[in-house]
């Protein structure tokens, strides 16, 4: 297969899913309120308006818009950082836990539809693919948390990109002790 073509197919392939997995998250939050956020908070309880805000790509204030609206819904609350007395800790509430199973379980199953048609030699292989991808995205400079911000992080014992960054830190840091033994 020609690289070109290849590229087309797998970058067609990643925006139907990327779509699937956005339409049917969107149609569960309310106020067409970015499902992402709700997803970002539930699976990380305790981030801060300013990691919501880098991994959702909006401003601050656009970011505090948002919580305050969520916060005003009933899904999301504030509380007070335990480790900056600046900062203000988000997390789901009992309404909006129930919103990030349901964004889950969307995700879940329209993915199981556009996998439906492999076999399981061909998803065994395709996640092994997908695993070798998500490395190299990650190496990259790619933010896990922007990657992942629909993952279901109970189903990776091991997440790539994870694996990938740790790796590429050890290999900065063996790097900088030499060059720094060198001096």
């Amino acid at each position: 297969m020609k690289p070109e073509r290849l590229q087309n197919l797998v970058g067609a392939l990643a925006l139907r899913l990327s779509d699937e997995i956005a339409e049917g998250a969107e149609s569960l939050a309310p106020r067409d309120e970015p499902a992402a956020a709700i997803a970002l908070i539930g699976r990380s309880p305790g981030w801060t308006i300013r990691y919501l805000s880098e991994d959702l790509g909006l401003s601050h204030a656009a970011t505090v818009r948002l919580v305050d609206r969520l916060v005003g819904d009933g899904l999301m609350m504030r509380a007070k950082s335990t480790k900056d007395a600046r900062a203000v800790e988000l997390s789901l509430t009992p309404a909006g836990q129930e919103i990030y199973q349901r964004i889950l379980d969307a995700r879940h199953e329209r993915l199981a539809v556009a996998l439906s048609c492999l076999s399981d030699a061909e998803k065994d292989a395709l996640g092994a693919i997908a695993d070798k991808l998500l490395a190299a995205v990650a190496k990259g400079g790619a933010c896990r948390s922007r990657i992942c911000r629909f993952c279901d992080v109970q189903s990776c014992k091991t997440c790539p990109i994870d694996e990938a960054l740790a790796t590429a830190a050890t290999a900065t840091a063996l790097c900088s002790r030499r060059s720094g033994a060198s001096d």
